[in-house]
């Protein structure tokens, strides 16, 4: 009797829908792209990392996610001493003095503030 081949992806169950039942905003991690509010999935929002960054690197990402009218989700594990897994905590401090900024007209608020604004602007589309 030979086994039967398994194509690798025809098995799989996600947990997305269990996210999306339970939570405001799902995120991922280690994303390569900022959200486009008009139609990223609350249940699958994509978070970039800014660990072992400095601050002209996190500047970057965020200017282009402005340029493009998107979301940043940035993501970290610790704040100390730049290194692996640790976003640096001077370069954090003038991220969020740059984002406070009111010359630079961005929205800086909790996933939650603004996930609750993505999905009532979605609804009325």
């Amino acid at each position: 009797m030979r086994a039967e081949i398994r194509w690798a992806g025809l098995d799989v169950e996600s947990y997305v829908p269990l996210v999306a039942e339970r939570f405001m905003v799902g995120r991922s991690y280690l994303s390569e792209s900022s959200n486009d509010p008009r139609v990223v999935d609350l249940a699958q929002a994509m978070g970039t990392s800014f660990d072992d960054m400095d601050f002209a690197q996190m500047n970057q990402i965020v200017d282009v996610a402005v340029q493009q009218g998107r979301w940043v989700i940035f993501v970290g594990h610790e704040i100390g001493q730049r290194g692996f897994q640790v976003t640096d905590t001077h370069a954090l401090e003038e991220l969020c003095h740059y984002l406070k900024d009111p010359a630079n007209e961005i929205w800086l608020g909790t996933v939650e503030e603004i996930g609750s604004y993505v999905r009532q602007h979605q609804r009325l589309q």
